[in-house]
C-alpha cells in the first residue's frame, strides 16, 4: 500500500481505476522464427477528483466558482410547489438529472442559470421523472415486455 500523496488532505477517499492495454511483442518461437505475441497489461491506480486535492499547481484543472446570475430571485409559488413534493433535491453538479436507483434529483445551483425560468424549467422537468417513478414504481422505459430481459430494454 502506498502512502497518501502529500497534496491529498487526510480523510479524502479516492476511486480505484484500472488501466488496460494490449502489449504487442516480437518473440522467437521454437523454430527460431519471430512471431508477434500479445498479452494484456493491467495496472490499478487510485484517483482523486481535482476538488479533493490541494495545491496551486492544480488550480488550472478546477472548474472554479461560476456565478452566471448572482442576483437570482426565488419565485415563491414555484418554491412552495417544489418543497411540497417532498423530493430529495441535491443542488450541485453541471447538469440536472433524476437518479432512479438513489431516488433523488440533482440540479445545478440556482445562480448557475442565466435566468430564473431556466432553473425552474430544469428542476420541474426532473420532478416529472421523479413523479412518474413515485406513481408507477418503475419508469415506463424500464418495464419488462412479455418475458424479455431487462437489459434488452435498458436505456
Amino acid at each position: 500500500m502506498k502512502a497518501r500523496p502529500s497534496d491529498v488532505p487526510p480523510g479524502r477517499w479516492g476511486c480505484q481505476v484500472i488501466f488496460f492495454k494490449w502489449i504487442t511483442k516480437l518473440e522467437r518461437n521454437d523454430r527460431g522464427e519471430e512471431v508477434e505475441v500479445q498479452y494484456p497489461l493491467l495496472r490499478t491506480y487510485t484517483v482523486f477528483s481535482v476538488d479533493q486535492v490541494e495545491g496551486a499547481h492544480l488550480d488550472r484543472f478546477g472548474v472554479g466558482e461560476l456565478e452566471v446570475n448572482p442576483d437570482f430571485s426565488d419565485f415563491e409559488p414555484a418554491e412552495e410547489a417544489i418543497t411540497a413534493t417532498g423530493a430529495d433535491i441535491r443542488l450541485g453538479g453541471g447538469q440536472a438529472s433524476y437518479h432512479r436507483l438513489g431516488d433523488y434529483i440533482c440540479c445545478p445551483e440556482k445562480q448557475r442559470f442565466p435566468q430564473e425560468k431556466e432553473y425552474y424549467a430544469a428542476l420541474l422537468h426532473e420532478l416529472a421523472h421523479w413523479s412518474e417513478v413515485v406513481r408507477t414504481g418503475l419508469p415506463r422505459r424500464l418495464r419488462l415486455r412479455r418475458g424479455r430481459s431487462l437489459d434488452r430494454w435498458w436505456t
